[in-house]
């Protein structure tokens, strides 16, 4: 996630508190003063754009010393890696090299999507990362969304369930924004339905950028920045987007505009949107980092 600074210790003690025992904290400790610390930032931000299922956090050392003097910090920059809310590892100075190791190993690999690891589309997906930890989730919004089966749960949950999926209410269509927490650059989207509920699949899309208004009127009558018709031995296959007009994303929309079998209503059990995080000051895309 991209790295945020840490204001008190009780914003600190929340985060130790809600993320997973088994998800990466890495705490930069810093100082205004400290040459070395602005040397080294910028690639801890690049890496808190690249690894996107780690927690990257700035300390200042002099605006919230009681978190410092818990840590028993006294040089600067001091990295430390934490899971659980115990401390796992520690890196002084500024160590690019060494930094980019410790964070890659105690990170691990990035968590398998249902997209990932159904087998049909993997190959197609090899060395893209999902976004789905960038999805702002309080501005998601989906347009004629079932009140029993909404978008919300669906991109909030981790792995795609039975119990766990988007229907249509009034008719076949449905509106969906996934606004992110900065500007991506897309490059692949995956909507998948379970087998038993494929004439409910989408077919016809309509993919939109950066149109927090969107309505079912202007999505049904404004040319789209893409277009799919998704055939029906194609569904669940990754649909690639064209670079050049998926960079600099703030907000992503999906218009459903039928689906495989006519049915009343569509179906959608995961959605995974793969792409990059970019340089929220320079708008250049950040590489995957690699071990």
């Amino acid at each position: 996630m991209p790295a945020t600074e840490i204001k008190d210790a009780r914003q600190f003690d929340a985060l130790l508190r809600d993320t997973p025992s088994d998800k990466l904290i890495v705490v930069d400790f810093h100082a205004v003063w400290c040459g070395p610390c602005k040397i080294i930032s910028p690639h801890f931000v690049k890496l808190s754009n690249s690894i996107l299922h780690a927690t990257f956090v700035k300390v200042d050392v002099d605006k919230v010393q009681a978190i410092a003097q818990k840590y028993n910090v006294r040089a600067m920059p001091t990295f430390l890696f934490l899971k659980g809310g115990n401390k796992i590892d520690e890196l002084k100075g500024a160590d690019v090299a060494g930094l980019t190791e410790k964070v890659t190993r105690h990170a691990g690999p990035a968590p398998r999507t249902f997209a990932s690891s159904s087998g049909s589309s993997s190959s197609a997906l090899d060395g893209l990362t999902s976004l789905r930890p960038l999805f702002d989730s309080r501005e998601i919004l989906c347009l004629n969304e079932s009140s029993s089966h909404p978008l919300k749960p669906l991109l909030s949950s981790s792995n795609s369930s039975s119990s766990n999926y988007l229907e249509s209410d009034a008719d076949e269509q449905l509106l969906l924004t996934v606004p992110f927490l900065q500007p991506t650059r897309l490059r692949s989207l995956v909507l998948h339905t379970s087998d038993e509920a494929k004439a409910q699949a989408p077919k016809r899309v309509k993919l939109f950028v950066n149109r927090p208004n969107l309505g079912f009127d202007e999505a049904e009558g404004e040319a789209p920045t893409q277009e799919f018709e998704i055939s029906e031995g194609k569904v669940g296959e990754p649909l690639a987007l064209r670079l050049v007009k998926f960079q600099g994303v703030q907000s992503l929309h999906i218009f459903i505009m039928s689906n495989q079998g006519d049915e009343e209503t569509t179906r959608i059990d995961g959605i995974e949107v793969y792409g990059e995080a970019m340089d929220v000051t320079s708008r250049d895309p950040l590489k995957k980092v690699e071990e």
